[in-house]
């Protein structure tokens, strides 16, 4: 797999998912980002060096029973 993204890019996107982590951890929740399936695997890559910890899980990894509750939103500024 290869992502083209510039250094700038892939920091914006990390500070952006970072910006939004405290919305978790004070209700003590575990952060996980949920994502489609086609950008999974680049969105963990992306995000291993700066978020280690984070939890990347696409759609179709969730079942339909899951309760989602989404406390926030990050989207590409592009």
């Amino acid at each position: 797999m290869f992502i083209r993204m510039s250094p700038q890019g892939v920091e914006s996107i990390c500070r952006a998912i970072n910006a939004e982590l405290p919305k978790l951890t004070t209700r003590s929740h575990s952060p996980i980002v949920l994502v489609s399936p086609q950008i999974r695997a680049a969105v963990k890559r992306l995000t291993e060096n700066h978020l280690p910890h984070l939890i990347v899980l696409s759609f179709n990894e969730v079942t339909r029973d899951t309760k989602i509750v989404t406390l926030g939103l990050v989207a590409d500024k592009a």
